[in-house]
């Protein structure tokens, strides 16, 4: 992918995010609305780069800076700053997705509601005076 039509994502990703929390502000959650959008997006960026590259994006979008406006520092197995700007990002992504190491994005399914049901019953149980128990 042109470094250009990256930033142009990036920036636009961001935008929405931001548009978001204002309406979140105003005490309107629109996340339902903008979920699904979020999710072919995901896939996009997935299948063009693979979870290893997506991870990094999302990353870099949502992590590195934290809610008190903390910028957090990712490194390199030899130890060099990565992915702290757009442009650094793009370049260590485009590296992931032209390595011999590339392994394709494996579409997440979503869980049924017998899966749902099995994690919760594993995580609560019944005890003898009919209470709901956390185990």
């Amino acid at each position: 992918m042109k470094y250009e039509l990256f930033e142009n994502i990036i920036l636009n990703l961001k935008k929405v995010e931001e548009t978001s929390q204002k309406f979140y502000d105003l005490g309107l959650d629109i996340s339902n609305i903008e979920d699904e959008y979020s999710k072919i997006i995901t896939n996009l960026l997935g299948a063009y780069y693979s979870k290893v590259g997506l991870d990094w994006i999302e990353w870099f979008l949502y992590e590195r800076v934290s809610f008190d406006g903390e910028i957090g520092e990712a490194t390199d197995e030899n130890n060099n700053q990565i992915c702290f700007d757009i442009k650094s990002t793009w370049e260590f992504i485009e590296n992931i997705k032209n390595s011999e190491d590339f392994e394709d994005f494996e579409l997440k399914m979503p869980m049924t509601d017998e899966q749902r049901m099995e994690i919760l019953t594993e995580l609560f149980t019944k005890n003898n005076s009919g209470h709901i128990q956390y185990q």
